[in-house]
């Protein structure tokens, strides 16, 4: 009975959630369209007007410097890159209660900075471990010149643009962090249990899998005698391993079959 009882209390908290969330979605969106302009002067005569046009549309930035607090409460969240809200958002013609930043490994200080100075509050969310933004297009425009006056022993703090990306300058600058622990995405345990263990210190929390011990989900370790080539072993290029490549190809195309 117990048993039962549980699965009943189970059944009815998600039965609650779900309404919850449906009853919150509903109750943002009426104070949303409560709020809604209705007028057709000022800058709504302008969006009207804009709306109403065919053609011959004026400029986003030009609509956004003239009209840009009845855009907001027309829309209020916008999905923007950093390079859109340069071209787009003229500094002043709009200001925002929060801006979050996702994947922020990805993002360089620079491309951060013009959207942050357009907000009162951030949210930085990223990970360390993943790799930073691609360096290849430096590379492409010249290595960067050694500043001549700066003093080996001279104490002073990194640039922001010395940062590979804004959320390596967010740590830099003392913002208060948080780890988001649970881990989600992996049917099964195995596929994450590596990284962490060798990134994230064994902090994840990993929920049971139904599937984890069976052997046709997550990862399996399978040994093959293959090295790699050398110019005293093995056969093919150096630095590749035939064998084991071999392996890899055999078992993507039964995994297609």
């Amino acid at each position: 009975l117990a048993h039962q009882d549980r699965h009943a209390l189970v059944a009815r908290f998600r039965d609650l959630e779900r309404a919850r969330l449906e009853e919150t979605r509903r109750l943002v969106r009426a104070k949303h369209l409560a709020q809604l302009p209705t007028g057709a002067s000022g800058q709504m005569g302008l969006l009207r007007g804009e709306m109403g046009k065919k053609r011959r549309h004026k400029p986003i930035r030009q609509v956004m410097r003239v009209a840009g607090p009845m855009v907001q409460r027309i829309k209020p969240v916008l999905l923007m890159s950093p390079i859109s809200i340069a071209q787009y958002l003229p500094p002043g013609s709009a200001t925002f209660d929060l801006l979050v930043i996702d994947e922020a490994s990805q993002v360089r200080p620079e491309e951060a900075l013009g959207a942050i100075a357009r907000c009162r509050q951030i949210v930085v969310v990223g990970d360390q471990k993943q790799l930073p933004p691609t360096s290849f297009f430096d590379r492409l425009a010249g290595a960067e010149e050694a500043d001549e006056e700066e003093d080996a022993e001279e104490v002073r703090s990194a640039k922001a643009t010395e940062m590979e990306s804004v959320l390596t300058l967010c740590e830099a600058r003392g913002l208060n962090p948080a780890m988001l622990e649970w881990h989600y995405r992996s049917r099964d345990p195995s596929l994450i249990m590596v990284n962490n263990a060798e990134f994230y210190d064994h902090r994840l929390v990993l929920p049971p899998s139904p599937v984890q011990n069976d052997p046709e989900f997550g990862l399996a370790f399978r040994r093959v005698p293959g090295v790699y080539t050398s110019r005293s072993r093995g056969t093919g290029r150096p630095g590749t391993n035939r064998v084991e490549a071999e392996a890899v190809v055999a078992a993507v195309a039964e995994h297609a079959r």
